[in-house]
């Protein structure tokens, strides 16, 4: 439980830097998540070793890998760390130009037209352009202490 904590803390994180907003500290809480958040996994499947036999570890491996979230962020922290990196994209919306002054990231993601957009959330590579990161990080979250009690129990 202590990685789920540490998830928590980072992703709480990426919250702040989402609304600050400051894409270079989000970026690097978004990778301490997904380190802590494939930790958690390996740890589980380290208790699970220990406690059950080896067609059981296998059967937890699978349910984690096989998951729609859990399974979509341990593959997104595998581009993270030996790949080239996560990619994400900005979640916009169009405004009457002048309305207000574009921040730093309307000015980063659409320069050519940071009057018109405003940037209101990220998402993943991969999943819908309507899935909220945050959100998507704290589902998954919920879905592998979930798990996490029907494994250990």
């Amino acid at each position: 439980m202590e990685k789920v904590r540490e998830c928590r803390f980072f992703l709480v994180r990426v919250a702040d830097y989402e609304r600050i907003p400051e894409l270079e500290g989000l970026l690097f809480c978004l990778s301490a998540f997904l380190s802590a958040f494939r930790s958690i996994g390996n740890r589980l499947q380290g208790v699970a070793g220990k406690k059950y036999d080896k067609q059981a570890r296998r059967s937890l491996t699978l349910r984690m890998e096989n998951h729609p979230r859990i399974g979509f962020l341990f593959g997104v922290r595998d581009v993270e760390v030996h790949g080239d990196g996560t990619t994400i994209w900005p979640r916009f919306r169009i405004v009457g130009a002048g309305t207000v002054k574009p921040g730093p990231l309307e000015l980063h993601f659409f320069p050519r037209m940071s009057s018109d957009v405003r940037v209101i959330g990220f998402h993943f590579e991969g999943q819908r352009p309507d899935q909220n990161l945050i959100e998507f990080c704290h589902d998954a979250l919920n879905d592998f202490e979930e798990l996490i009690r029907k494994a250990i129990v």
